[in-house]
């Protein structure tokens, strides 16, 4: 007959196996937002792929200057055509658009009289990276809602692209709190959006992140600056941010929606099949 101390072993050996499998079936439940695949159990000092999306979809946008936006590269890959919502203007196409080859970051040009805000002329860059400890700011429409999110810098993370043997670097921020959806809830659409000090200056920009850990991944502000002065494209370092008092965890709603009516954060959207190509499939189908 076994001793009480073994039979007590045994039993603590099946419910953690069970404890286990129940945390391995939930990790293959749960996808991490369509921007960013992570393997199920994967930490976050292994390579982490970006997915290409095959269908239309939603971003986020920033301006930065005189009729120049930033978003994520995935949000505007292989796409057909690229409109923005702007709060007075409405949904208008870019004119050109440039991808970084090397990064998940880009720009796109519109007409400049369009799309510039009164109030935020453009969304200066920090002449700081962000320290580990730092609080920052995420303003953009995942899911396509407005929403806003604060969350703390915990350091760096190395990732890999899709079809590129080397790994890059990306900060790595853990939510702290949010407005508009919850910090555990998919946040694909908000990729592309800004990540702002308390200061409302660009300290990086969004690209992905894992719901059930509840964290964000963003490219640094001084890879943007790098590949904007590459291109010629004009930005500023530490303007004004046309707010008048110093963000925190009361305020950032607040200044997101401001960001947010002024047009200098607006919704992005990328359509894999064209309007003309929808006429024609549409006309063939009338038998037109």
């Amino acid at each position: 007959m076994r001793s009480a101390p073994t039979f007590l072993w045994i039993v603590s050996c099946v419910v953690g196996t069970i404890f286990l499998q129940i945390r391995a079936y939930e990790d293959r439940q749960l996808q991490p937002p369509r921007d960013i695949v992570r393997s199920p159990g994967q930490s976050q000092t292994q390579p982490v792929k970006v997915r290409r999306p095959r269908q239309s979809s939603i971003g986020t946008a920033f301006i930065v200057g005189d009729g120049v936006w930033i978003t994520a590269r995935h949000v505007i890959e292989n796409c057909e055509t690229v409109e923005v919502n702007h709060p007075r203007s409405g949904w208008s196409s870019f004119e050109s658009l440039e991808s970084h080859k090397m990064t998940d970051i880009a720009y796109v040009k519109t007409r400049p009289t369009i799309h510039n805000s009164r109030r935020f002329e453009s969304i200066s860059l920090s002449l700081a990276s962000p320290e580990v400890g730092d609080i920052g700011y995420v303003h953009g429409f995942p899911q396509g809602v407005e929403a806003d999110r604060e969350q703390q810098f915990i350091g760096s993370d190395w990732g890999k692209y899709q079809g590129d043997s080397r790994r890059y670097k990306w900060d790595v921020w853990a939510g702290r709190s949010s407005n508009g959806l919850s910090i555990r809830e998919h946040w694909g659409g908000s990729s592309g959006g800004p990540v702002l000090n308390d200061l409302g200056q660009l300290v990086g920009v969004n690209v992905g992140g894992n719901p059930r850990r509840g964290t964000t991944l963003s490219i640094s502000v001084r890879e943007l600056a790098e590949f904007l002065e590459r291109n010629s494209i004009r930005f500023s370092y530490s303007g004004e941010n046309g707010f008048s008092e110093r963000i925190d965890e009361k305020s950032y709603p607040r200044y997101g929606r401001q960001l947010r009516n002024e047009g200098a954060v607006s919704l992005i959207a990328c359509n894999r099949t064209s309007r003309k190509s929808l006429r024609s499939i549409g006309s063939i189908l009338m038998g037109g």
